[in-house]
């Protein structure tokens, strides 16, 4: 199990090489699947440090069809609140939008402190 501990955003970007060699070693070398990893735990996990103030604790494990991403941190977040279409001219609002159209399911947990979105390893094709 790959974990990391983002307290600024500027820690993301120290995720991304960890990250990297963390699914190489896993067997994982398809790029868009990391992209998705990277990008949902960007928006997480960035959620998190922007709107709560605290640090955020990122885990990611893989078998052999998803990858699971789990995110915690933060005070409660409204996780009945239903996110179908964001504003798109609006400065923020998306992530949460993103998240859900590349994750196979996003379950909240702990009202709202604890977030898993699983992301699928096969590729439709």
């Amino acid at each position: 199990m790959y974990r990391h501990c983002i307290k600024k955003l500027n820690d993301l970007s120290t995720l991304s090489a960890e990250l990297s060699e963390y699914l190489r070693v896993k067997g994982e070398t398809d790029k868009e699947i990391f992209y998705d990893i990277k990008l949902a735990i960007f928006e997480l996990a960035g959620n998190i440090l922007q709107h709560s103030k605290s640090a955020a604790e990122v885990s990611v494990e893989l078998d052999c069809d998803r990858v699971y991403i789990n995110v915690v941190g933060g005070n409660c977040f409204d996780c009945k609140t239903v996110y179908n279409q964001p504003d798109i001219r609006a400065d923020h609002g998306r992530g949460i939008f993103i998240v859900k159209s590349i994750a196979e399911s996003l379950n909240y947990y702990q009202n709202g402190k604890t977030v898993l979105a699983v992301i699928s390893r096969k590729r439709q094709l």
